[in-house]
């Protein structure tokens, strides 16, 4: 089976794409799916709110929109994270930005894993296990880089 992780900055936002890969390889194992191509763009505001607009018809800016494209029981999706929204998020909520972009990747993860946020009672759920998994994650990969495997 042949699958691919596809990982983009725009604007010199580093990111450590290996740790990225590893990251959804343990996530794979630990959350029991398998995946074709897993796509992730780091963007800045601007270009995720007409995102948002465009594809969504919401005019506000978010932190990570998540497109399922997966036919069958194959993962075949894409993240797109704003990086200006993630580390407002980081400083408002007081954590680290490796923290928030590792949560940020866990989210859109566990979208296309069945997960949802649009009820309360979904919410909970959904964030106890995201909570769960940053834990576990956090202290484990870097994911800003400046390694020859950065983008």
């Amino acid at each position: 089976m042949k699958r691919r992780i596809s990982i983009s900055s725009d604007n010199n936002f580093l990111i450590n794409k290996a740790e990225v890969n590893k990251l959804f390889f343990d996530l794979e194992n630990n959350l029991k799916f398998h995946f074709s191509r897993i796509e992730v763009s780091f963007v800045n505001d601007d270009t995720i709110l007409k995102i948002n607009s465009e594809y969504l018809n919401h005019d506000w800016f978010t932190d990570i929109i998540t497109f399922d494209y997966s036919q069958g029981s194959l993962i075949d999706c894409e993240l797109i994270i704003s990086y200006d929204t993630a580390i407002s998020n980081a400083k408002k909520y007081n954590v680290g930005i490796n923290d928030e972009l590792i949560r940020l990747l866990i989210h859109g993860i566990l979208h296309v894993t069945g997960y949802d946020d649009k009820l309360t009672s979904e919410k909970i759920k959904m964030k106890k296990k995201e909570n769960t998994l940053v834990q576990i994650y956090s202290d484990k990969y870097w994911i800003l880089g400046n390694d020859s495997k950065s983008c």
